[in-house]
């Protein structure tokens, strides 16, 4: 076994552990490159599939499987670049923009799209071709206008405490609803 340390400036230092034992054939620089890249692949994944909430699938069928993946996959990457672009048009950094506060509002524009608009109405409405520079032009307009406060990422909460409701339960453990019902509120 190889042991890689790398010390990262203002990031946690990180050790990767490999059977590739051979520094010539396989530098330490290209395997952390690699697991980087694959960490990152990781973490899209696991995005993927708590925005699109992939705990539940449409069927159990390989090809169902393969492409509730593949629609999954290209409507994240698609929302990805929403969400670089209402960004940029408000000169935050994309990070700071939810990728799931933004896919649920493109999930009720579908529905609202679909409730509309015949099948006919959306071919025709999204056949005409656009270059490049047009789309990038229209959204630039439309997200810079249609700014919403909730597409904004909530700070993270996983270290504060929950606070604990107690529940009020009366003397003896149990009761009967006559009792708690005549019985004047604050004496059980």
């Amino acid at each position: 076994m190889r042991r890689i340390p790398l010390r990262r400036d203002g990031k946690e230092d990180l050790i990767l552990m490999t059977d590739l034992d051979d520094p010539t054939t396989y530098p330490a620089d290209d395997l952390l490159e690699i697991y980087l890249q694959r960490w990152g692949i990781e973490s899209m994944f696991q995005q993927v599939g708590e925005v699109f909430q992939l705990g539940r699938l449409i069927g159990t069928t390989p090809r169902a499987t393969i492409f509730q993946s593949a629609l999954c996959f290209l409507l994240f990457n698609r929302i990805q670049v929403i969400r670089a672009y209402v960004a940029v048009g408000r000169d935050a950094p994309a990070n700071s923009v939810s990728t799931e506060n933004r896919f649920c509002d493109v999930r009720r524009q579908l529905i609202a799209w679909t409730e509309m608009l015949q099948p006919q109405q959306t071919v025709e409405l999204t056949s005409a071709p656009s270059t490049a520079a047009q789309v990038r032009r229209r959204l630039q307009k439309l997200l810079q206008r249609q700014w919403s406060e909730r597409w904004i990422k909530s700070p993270s909460n996983t270290h504060k405490k929950r606070r604990q409701h107690r529940t009020a339960y009366p003397r003896g453990g149990h009761s009967s609803s006559y009792r708690i019902l005549a019985t004047p509120s604050g004496s059980t």
